[in-house]
């Protein structure tokens, strides 16, 4: 929501400019204002002043709550992996290619009971393992879900043949990676803002950062830059709207309408081609963002 919101509030101010004085401009308003003396200038201020407020908000937006809220919706499905509540009872979970049934939820001996898995990962071969208990277990700085099953069996069947074994065990444990969910490619978006700034500072002293894992170095600066240009956006279709909307239009009083979609389309077009050249290194991140 923050991310959308960040977005939002810039198109929505873009509407707000265009709309009304494209109105004004088809209803010959603003030529009766020049009559009575009131200056084009004058309708500057107030949407100066309207682009500040949201360049502030969105600022606030894309410095604090989106890196906050990033970590914590990974934070919180981490900890929905350490519960059942990823593996209800009575219901089938599909997971990547597997496939989860858990007939009822027992004691703290056996937390899940009847459990069933279906693996489609292998496309030669089908395999289910059936146990009688399972548990959860699940480790808060790692994607992986480790599913540990008691007294089962496990089923396997050539989908080109007749072939088919089974497997009996007393113990097994089986893992389900949550990195998709996780979406651990993207920590760099995660990060405070002052933690950006001190991983750039290693980086340019030579220093190991630490904490990329499997995000390029190039990423730091992209993402530095783009949480300064982003929130300037409100502020720069704010300026652009002004003229647009108070031109002389004879083609209706959706005039408006119609520019402030096209403008918002091409705009946040060009804003994401220059994250994503950023992102993947095509670009310095001084010229993709801004």
């Amino acid at each position: 929501v923050p991310t959308y919101l960040s977005y939002g509030i810039p198109t929505a101010l873009l509407f707000g400019v265009l709309i009304p004085f494209g109105r004004m401009s088809s209803d010959s308003e603003l030529i009766a204002m020049r009559a009575c003396g009131i200056s084009v200038r004058n309708l500057l201020p107030p949407v100066l002043a309207l682009g500040l407020l949201a360049t502030g908000v969105t600022g606030y937006l894309t410095f604090e709550v989106e890196p906050g809220s990033r970590e914590k919706l990974k934070a919180m499905i981490r900890n929905l992996s350490r519960h059942d509540g990823l593996i209800q009872s009575g219901a089938c979970r599909n997971v990547g290619n597997r496939t989860f049934f858990v007939d009822s939820v027992g004691t703290d001996e056996c937390p899940l009971r009847g459990i069933l898995i279906g693996d489609f990962s292998d496309p030669r071969r089908s395999a289910y393992i059936s146990a009688e208990c399972a548990e959860l277990k699940g480790d808060p700085k790692s994607p992986l879900l480790t599913i540990q099953l008691r007294k089962g069996s496990i089923h396997l069947a050539d989908r080109d043949s007749d072939r088919y074994r089974k497997i009996r065990f007393q113990s097994m444990d089986t893992h389900l990676d949550l990195g998709t969910y996780l979406n651990p490619g993207r920590r760099i978006r995660q990060m405070p803002t002052a933690e950006l700034f001190e991983v750039r500072r290693r980086l340019a002293n030579g220093e190991p950062a630490g904490v990329l894992d499997s995000d390029p170095e190039w990423k730091v600066p992209t993402q530095i830059h783009r949480r300064f240009a982003f929130p300037l956006a409100s502020l720069a279709l704010a300026i652009l709207a002004l003229p647009l909307g108070i031109r002389p239009v004879r083609t209706g009083r959706s005039w408006g309408a119609v520019v402030a979609l096209g403008l918002t389309a091409l705009f946040w077009g060009l804003f994401s081609f220059g994250e994503k050249a950023g992102d993947n290194g095509l670009l310095p991140a001084w010229i993709s963002m801004w």
